[in-house]
C-alpha cells in the first residue's frame, strides 16, 4: 500500500460525524497537518511531503492550524481570544460546540460568497426595477449567504424573527452586486436615497403595484402590501413588511448565531439550551448602524 493509499484508508475508518462536519467544507490549507504536524499514522512526514496540497478537502484527521490566529494583531487577537475562553467555558456540551462548528462553517461561506454575517442590506421589496420611493425598501442583515443567493434576518434578536432569502447577481469577477435593482449596500442605498429625497418620492401612489418577479423572494412570497412605516414614507425593517404580509417568522425551534449571541449577556447557559441564573431584563442589541460595507 503507497501513501496515498494510507491516507485514502484512514479517512475511511474516521467517524461518521466528524467527517460530516469537516468533509467538503474545509481545506488542507486550513490544516496544522498540510506542512506542520504529521497526522496520518505510520506517516512521519507532513501532508504537503506527500503531495497533497492545500486547496484539496480536508480529510477527518483534521486539525486546526491555531497559527492562523496569530496573523490578528494586538487589540484583534486579545478579543478574539477572550471571546473564546469566555465561550469555551460556558457549557461541557460537546453538541453545542458540534453545532455550533456547522454554524461557523456556514460563515466560512459567506465569507467566500462576498457577505459578512450581519452586514445590513437594503431590499427592494416591492414594485419594479424603477419605483424609487422610500415606501418600496425594507432593512434586513445578512445570515447566510453562498454563490447562488442570500439569506436575510429581521433586525430585533428579541422580537419575532423573519427570514426570506433573494438571488444574488454577480459581476464578471464573482462579486456580488449590491447596487440594485434588488439589493443595496448601504453605500449604494445612500445615492439612491438622496435622489428619492431630491425628487420628494417618499410614498408609492400606487398601492395595488405588483412586484416583478425578479425582485421577489426566492420562495415567490408576495410582499405587495405596505406596512404602516411605509404608508408614513419610511424604510422599514424587514419584519414590519413580514406581518403585514403574513409571512410565517422563523421557527422557534432552530437557534442561530443572532439566537445565541443575543441571549448570551441576559443569561449565557441559556443560550446553550441550560438556564442556570435569574434571567435578566437587560438584554443587548448589536448597533450596526454605523457598518458600512
Amino acid at each position: 500500500m503507497n501513501k496515498k493509499e494510507q491516507i485514502k484508508v484512514t479517512e475511511i475508518k474516521a467517524t461518521t460525524n466528524r467527517k460530516t462536519i469537516i468533509t467538503g467544507h474545509l481545506k488542507c490549507g486550513d490544516c496544522s497537518g498540510l506542512n506542520r504536524d504529521a497526522l496520518i499514522r505510520g506517516i512521519e512526514a507532513p501532508c504537503s511531503a506527500q503531495g497533497v496540497e492545500a486547496a484539496q478537502n480536508a480529510c477527518p484527521k483534521y486539525r486546526p492550524n491555531s497559527t492562523a490566529l496569530r496573523e490578528l494583531k494586538g487589540e484583534s487577537f486579545h478579543n478574539v481570544a477572550s471571546a473564546l475562553h469566555e465561550l469555551m467555558g460556558v457549557t461541557t456540551d460537546p453538541g453545542f460546540f458540534r453545532v455550533l462548528a456547522g454554524h461557523l462553517l456556514a460563515l466560512a461561506e459567506t465569507v467566500d460568497s462576498g457577505f459578512r454575517w450581519m452586514q445590513p442590506i437594503y431590499v427592494r421589496y416591492r414594485g419594479t426595477a424603477t419605483s424609487n420611493y422610500f415606501s418600496n425598501f425594507m432593512s434586513a442583515y445578512v445570515v447566510y449567504a453562498n454563490s447562488d443567493e442570500v439569506r436575510l434576518i429581521s433586525a430585533d434578536p428579541r422580537g419575532k424573527q423573519f427570514t426570506m432569502s433573494y438571488p444574488v447577481k454577480r459581476d464578471d469577477r464573482g462579486r456580488p452586486i449590491l447596487t440594485g435593482p434588488s439589493l443595496y449596500s448601504p453605500k449604494a442605498f445612500e445615492v439612491l436615497k438622496d435622489k428619492m429625497t431630491e425628487r420628494g418620492n417618499l410614498i408609492d401612489p400606487e398601492t395595488e403595484r405588483k412586484t416583478s418577479k425578479s425582485i421577489k423572494p426566492l420562495d415567490s412570497t408576495s410582499l405587495d402590501v405596505m406596512p404602516k412605516g411605509s404608508l408614513d414614507g419610511l424604510v422599514v425593517d424587514m419584519a414590519e413588511v413580514a406581518k403585514k404580509n403574513k409571512v410565517k417568522p422563523k421557527r422557534k425551534g432552530k437557534k442561530d448565531l443572532v439566537d445565541i449571541i443575543s441571549e448570551m449577556d441576559a443569561d449565557p447557559f441559556k443560550a446553550f439550551g441550560k438556564s442556570r441564573r435569574r434571567k435578566s431584563n437587560n438584554s443587548r442589541i448589536t448597533d450596526l448602524s454605523n457598518f458600512e460595507y
